[in-house]
């Protein structure tokens, strides 16, 4: 099971503009790691149990399988008086 952060997202992430795509749940925007400087993807979705249960089945999934995408980093954070799951991922 994933454990979210619960600092947040912007300590260890700038996040950019560029949007990487679209999909049901949103956009998907570009973020680089301020430690390392590596480019990541990142997804929003509303802090739900469908949405709890849709990171944890590919966080699991992905682990030792190079086909599915991977989880980097997980944030649970407050935008704009929302509860927002932010997850970091491989490109």
């Amino acid at each position: 099971m994933f454990k979210p952060k619960t600092h947040l997202i912007y300590q260890d992430y700038f996040i950019t503009k560029q949007v990487l795509g679209v999909g049901i749940s949103g956009k998907v925007l570009e973020c680089k790691n301020k430690s390392t400087s590596k480019t990541y993807a990142l997804k929003t979705l509303k802090d739900t149990p469908k949405a709890r249960r849709e990171i944890d089945l590919q966080f699991r999934a992905c682990q030792g399988c190079s086909n599915i995408v991977a989880i980097v980093d997980i944030f649970e954070n407050v935008i704009n008086n929302q509860r927002v799951l932010l997850i970091v991922m491989e490109q």
